[in-house]
């Protein structure tokens, strides 16, 4: 069975996020909600976990090679744009 599943952004060390996650999982939603970054994707809930690897660039820092790009999404309140890749 499909279901939508929201997944927390640890963002203590924005070089190194892990997400625990079916491999096949896709990526619909990228936000924040109360300052914090969460992922929303489609998950088969038979499918085993998968560590997936992202980073977090900030407006105007160099994307690092070999990452693509997920989602794009705003922080407090809209100050700041923030950057998620893979």
């Amino acid at each position: 069975m499909k279901t939508i599943h929201k997944y927390s952004l640890d963002t203590t060390d924005a070089d190194k996020i892990s997400v625990m996650m079916p491999r096949v999982a896709k990526i619909v939603m990228v936000g924040s909600q109360n300052g914090q970054p969460f992922l929303w994707a489609i998950v088969d809930n038979e499918s085993p976990l998968f560590e997936r690897r992202y980073r977090l660039i900030a407006t105007g820092q160099p994307i690092p090679g070999g990452h693509d790009h997920v989602a794009s999404f705003t922080r407090n309140n809209g100050e700041s744009t923030w950057h998620l890749f893979e």
